[in-house]
């Protein structure tokens, strides 16, 4: 959960390049990209649709069975849900930018993926929040 955290947390160095981004700051970057006229839908899209849905779906299970087993279990259980809208939005996204979406640019779909994207990724964020508020009870114990 450490690493998670730190994760979502990590922000841009100077100098660092825009594509280096990494979880919250990617995942709004990621909304905000499409947000704009001629965003084309590439491979790292499709990778990184593919690598969130399936990790936070796996998050959601694996955080309800440890929630059973320490004092911090509201904000486990918390986190779950969060994730798990995150989830259903990112099953919104699927046919907009999976790896059998059609590839280039379309304003279509990105009008469409832009807001989807920016939900999941304040579910994300308000996921994160309820981890370390259940990694402070842990370390406080």
């Amino acid at each position: 959960m450490k690493n998670a955290v730190a994760h979502a947390r990590k922000t841009l160095k100077q100098g660092q390049k825009s594509f280096e981004a990494e979880g919250i700051e990617f995942y709004r970057q990621w909304a905000e990209d499409y947000s704009k006229s001629g965003r084309e839908r590439g491979v790292a899209d499709a990778y990184c649709y593919d690598t969130y849905s399936s990790v936070r779906k796996a998050a959601v299970k694996y955080l309800r069975e440890l929630a059973v087993k320490y004092d911090c279990r509201d904000n486990l259980e918390y986190a779950a849900a969060c994730f798990e809208r995150e989830a259903g939005e990112l099953a919104k996204a699927q046919p907009l930018i999976s790896w059998d979406s059609p590839w280039g640019v379309d304003e279509d779909r990105s009008r469409n993926l832009a807001p989807i994207l920016l939900a999941a990724a304040e579910h994300y964020e308000m996921g994160m929040e309820y981890l370390e508020k259940a990694l402070a009870q842990i370390n406080k114990d």
